[in-house]
């Protein structure tokens, strides 16, 4: 993969860097800003997690990765214990016992692992594409959204997801630019693409992106090579032995699903990916700086007119819809294709780079991959969320390094200018992760839950308290294990399945899987056992949630007295009668 651009070379020229038609080699300096953008987003995670409390998803991830058996805990995961992979517990094990097994230790995984992301994308950039458009880009994906940043202190799998993504994205650049794939090579790609897989439920549908993004490249440039191709199915392949379990998992969804079904709606916004107004300043002044140069170099650019005019009014058209709150979702398809153009055409000059160098296939897939999630979601199983997709971050980084390249932009930054770059900008983005955590309250509500504290002032100390709704259960009983009152989980089926959230089921059934593991022992029981041992206890009704309302509330055997509202929910006195004593 050569690249001869006039914006290449200018910037090798003024970096000091040689400008020959080879692939460029990476300055140690340049890594300055990879380490850069680690550090913040490490401090971020570092005071994000100080302030935000334990969640659902996050109190499954302790309480495995906390278990003194490894054999115990692939057991519990293999029959549902949590929606994920192996991978990211494993490593949590290991993790757990260098630095310790508390929450804050283990939060540290994710950033650790963005930040090998970080710098596999940079080296993956700078394959293709100029110093300063490669920082840009990585800046601008890793610093900029709020879902990225907020995922760096979770103790999940998505900075893991990340990480590897990255590398995946490297080892995509070799396998399609290298002269030979060397056996080191080869096995690389497998064991990224089997750790891919095996990380993250979606990581299938990534390790496919991949794939076809090698395969798109291959076929535009006639050069097969089955080699490259196998390595990443062979990687991909791993995910049979973890099949079996999947299987089981599916069926706990049964006979409603985990998510509610997405909106075209939240297709389309999902396209913004958490950088709308960024891509929206950034693609302005791409366009601009583009027809600049037409007015410079009018003659024998009539394509490119053509092009730009295409790209102007994709901005504006999406620029108008952003304003209109109905169909606003549909501005960032429309922006971001705007910026496709903008990567997938040159401006013109010596042999830029090709349009479909095999930067911009696998782009082109890793951004196909919302649509497919959308589809599967549609047809199969509902499971679209924002955070599941964070690797399609990869393919807008990718059309931010080609369009500002594209648009000679380095060339452009002269001596007076490049500080304004690399001494303002530059750090100022950087910087964000960090200048956001700090601006984040403190708050004692998990995600999806409910205050512990506001709980304990209604309720009287020492009392049991049933908590209807699961996900706010886990943090509450996690949190209850220093607090004057415990919480309890009913694993009653038959309220399960009357009950109208569309996540009742699953989380039932992962319950029961707990209970049957000993996971929080002595919380998670069978109605009848509870009400034997308890005469007199409180419940955290969630509207909607039947327990409360079979068992207790329309029933004689018990007088019931609300004590206040917390949020959705309503903290409920229950006491048993002489009729229910009988």
């Amino acid at each position: 993969m050569s690249h001869g651009s006039a914006a290449f070379r200018e910037e090798a020229r003024v970096l000091g860097q040689p400008a020959s038609e080879q692939l460029p080699a990476i300055a140690p300096r340049e890594w300055l800003v990879c380490a850069a953008i680690s550090l913040s987003l490490l401090a971020a995670s570092v005071i994000i997690s100080a302030k935000k409390p334990l969640w659902f998803d996050e109190i499954l991830s302790l309480t495995l990765a906390s278990d003194p058996s490894v054999s115990h805990m692939l057991s519990a995961l293999a029959h549902g214990a949590d929606g994920m992979p192996p991978l990211y517990y494993l490593v949590a094990q290991g993790w757990r016992r260098l630095f310790g097994n508390s929450a804050a230790s283990l939060r540290l995984i994710s950033p650790v692992c963005l930040s090998v992301g970080v710098f596999a994308a940079f080296a993956a950039l700078r394959r293709g594409f100029s110093v300063s458009a490669s920082a840009v880009a990585v800046t601008l994906a890793f610093c900029t959204p709020w879902i990225l940043v907020f995922q760096s202190s979770d103790m999940r799998a998505y900075g893991m997801f990340m990480g590897l993504a990255g590398v995946a994205l490297w080892l995509h650049l070799r396998l399609a630019s290298d002269e030979t794939i060397t056996p080191a090579l080869f096995a690389g790609a497998v064991l990224c693409h089997a750790a891919l897989v095996l990380c993250h439920p979606y990581g299938v549908l990534y390790s496919a992106a991949f794939l076809g993004g090698l395969l798109l490249w291959q076929m535009w440039s006639g050069r097969v090579r089955l080699a490259a191709l196998a390595a990443i199915a062979c990687g991909a392949a791993t995910l049979l032995l973890w099949l079996p379990a999947m299987v089981r998992i599916s069926a706990m969804s049964r006979p409603r699903s985990v998510a509610m079904v997405p909106e075209p709606k939240s297709l389309a916004a999902s396209y913004g990916f958490g950088m709308h107004p960024v891509l929206m300043v950034l693609t302005a002044g791409l366009v601009v700086a583009r027809m600049a140069q037409l007015k410079k170099r009018p003659t024998g650019w009539a394509a490119q007119r053509t092009l730009l005019l295409v790209c102007a009014v994709l901005f504006l058209t999406s620029f108008l819809v952003d304003l209109v709150p109905a169909i606003a979702p549909l501005s960032a398809p429309l922006l971001l294709a705007s910026l496709f153009l903008l990567a997938t055409k040159p401006a013109g000059g010596n042999r830029l780079p090709d349009p479909m160098q095999p930067m911009l296939p696998v782009a082109l897939t890793l951004l196909l991959i919302p649509l497919a999630a959308f589809v599967i979601s549609r047809l199969l199983a509902p499971r679209y969320q924002g955070r599941y997709m964070l690797p399609s971050w990869f393919g807008v980084a990718i059309l931010i390094a080609a369009a500002i390249d594209n648009a000679r932009v380095p060339a452009m930054l002269n001596r007076s200018r490049r500080p304004i770059l690399w001494g303002v900008l530059l750090p100022a983005i950087i910087l964000l992760p960090v200048i956001r955590a700090r601006r984040l309250v403190l708050d004692d509500v998990p995600l999806f839950g409910t205050s512990r504290s506001a709980i304990e002032a209604l309720a009287p100390a020492g009392r049991a308290i049933v908590v209807e709704e699961p996900l706010s259960f886990l943090p509450l009983a996690h949190a209850g294990q220093a607090s004057a009152n415990q919480y309890y989980f009913m694993l009653d089926h038959k309220a399960a399945l009357t009950t109208a959230a569309a996540h009742s089921i699953i989380n039932f059934n992962l319950m029961q899987v707990w209970a049957n593991y000993g996971y929080l022992p002595g919380h998670i029981l069978p109605p009848a056992v509870f009400l034997g041992q308890h005469s007199s206890f409180l419940v955290l009704h969630a509207p909607g949630y039947s327990w409360f309302e079979s068992c207790c509330a329309n029933t004689p055997a018990y007088r019931t007295r609300q004590l206040g509202w917390l949020g959705n929910s309503v903290l409920v006195e229950v006491t048993r009668t002489p009729a229910g004593e009988r």
